[in-house]
């Protein structure tokens, strides 16, 4: 089993690792961090960032991570509503991000797995073109992982890529009792 200590450390360790590497030209770097460990029937997520986990069971999808945006900050203060947060300048700025300094937020959480389950790691470049729904009825159309992951990105290489676009998905297959 994970524990918050141990998803703690890794991202102490890729924070000193990334201050050890800037020297006085790349002082400015920082970068997102989003973890997934799958332990029998729970997933433990680290998250710092705007990276987003989706938990795909069925026809249903919930997002297991919180951007760490101004954008979503406004909304949380409800100066700014959803849909007009999409349209706001700054909806890329992060609050919270590893960049040596060790000044971040680090988020845990646990939630309960099960056979079938798919969890996906994707980045803001992919889920700001694809929607939620669009994502549900993709994974919905397609029983292979690989397939379903071609499928996705289609339908961002279709609607243009606007920002850096990642993915990555695990099914669980575990056996019952497992």
């Amino acid at each position: 089993m994970a524990s918050s200590a141990e998803i703690s450390d890794v991202f102490v360790e890729a924070n000193n690792r990334i201050n050890a590497a800037a020297n006085s030209d790349y002082k400015q770097w920082s970068t997102t961090l989003t973890t997934c460990i799958l332990d029998s029937d729970k997933a433990y997520v680290g998250h710092v960032g705007d990276t987003r986990i989706y938990h795909l069971r069925g026809a249903g999808i919930q997002t297991r991570t919180k951007d760490q945006t101004e954008a979503e900050k406004l909304i949380d203060e409800g100066v700014l509503s959803r849909e007009r947060a999409r349209r706001y300048p700054r909806k890329n700025v992060l609050l919270s991000a590893l960049n040596g300094s060790g000044d971040y937020e680090l988020q845990q959480s646990s939630f309960e797995v099960m056979r079938g389950d798919r969890i996906l790691l994707l980045s803001d470049g992919l889920y700001r073109q694809v929607g939620k729904h669009e994502i549900v009825q993709l994974s919905s159309d397609n029983n292979d992982v690989s397939a379903f992951i071609d499928a996705l990105k289609a339908m961002l290489f279709d609607r243009g890529i606007i920002d850096d676009s990642s993915v990555i998905c695990a099914e669980l297959n575990m056996k019952d009792g497992q």
